[in-house]
């Protein structure tokens, strides 16, 4: 069943922390902070009769924004995409040849279903992916909750199909500060580690095409 109204909404997730790893060298023992972590944005649009005025094919562009990260492709970046048949596409990222994330776009039922999942900063292995640098922003170096009504939002925007819709979600969340300390005496060394959990979700402005 189709909605007569178009409509979409959108639920953003995002989680930030910073760890002390231990490197050892050629004998050296050294320490490093990495700082990385992961967003995930799922956005459901209502589908009215005329969003099928244009079927999809595998040059069907999409274009996602979450706040300063972008991803533009195709349908038929998924290797099992059919023309005609697939009713979901699995559109993976990858960096340097390391599987950074995915997004997946799904219709059932009159809804359009967009997922994404991303991997940020540097992981544990030392592999450095594309930050979203929102989350890493609000480390600020102390344990608090930030609560909704500091006016912190994340833009996002949807573009496939004929189909455009956009708003900033507004956040909430916490940040956890801990001071780590290793060695003794004189030669002991603090590390401050922040990790921030921020999530929100925002009815999406729909741009309807004047018929």
């Amino acid at each position: 069943m189709l909605t007569a109204t178009p409509w979409a909404s959108a639920s953003f997730k995002e989680t930030y922390s910073e760890k002390l790893v231990t490197i050892r060298l050629d004998g050296e023992v050294s320490r490093e902070v990495l700082a990385g972590g992961s967003f995930s944005l799922r956005s459901k649009v209502g589908l009215s009769e005329s969003d099928f005025t244009i079927a999809p094919t595998g040059e069907t562009a999409v274009k996602i924004t979450v706040g300063g990260w972008t991803y533009e492709g195709v349908l038929s970046d998924d290797p099992r995409y059919v023309a005609g048949k697939s009713r979901s596409v699995r559109l993976p990222l990858v960096q340097d040849g390391i599987r950074r994330g995915v997004v997946s776009i799904a219709v059932s039922r009159g809804v359009l279903t967009f997922s994404v999942s991303v991997k940020t900063g540097v992981n544990t292995k030392g592999q450095e992916f594309e930050v979203s640098p929102f989350a890493a922003a609000q480390a600020s170096g102390e344990s608090r909750r930030i609560a909704l009504g500091e006016g912190l939002a994340v833009p996002c925007s949807i573009s496939f199909a004929g189909i455009n819709a956009s708003a900033n979600i507004l956040v909430a969340g916490t940040e956890r500060y801990s001071v780590r300390k290793v060695g003794r005496g004189d030669e002991a060394e603090e590390y401050g580690l922040s990790a921030v959990s921020l999530r929100g979700s925002a009815m999406l402005e729909r741009i309807v095409p004047e018929s």
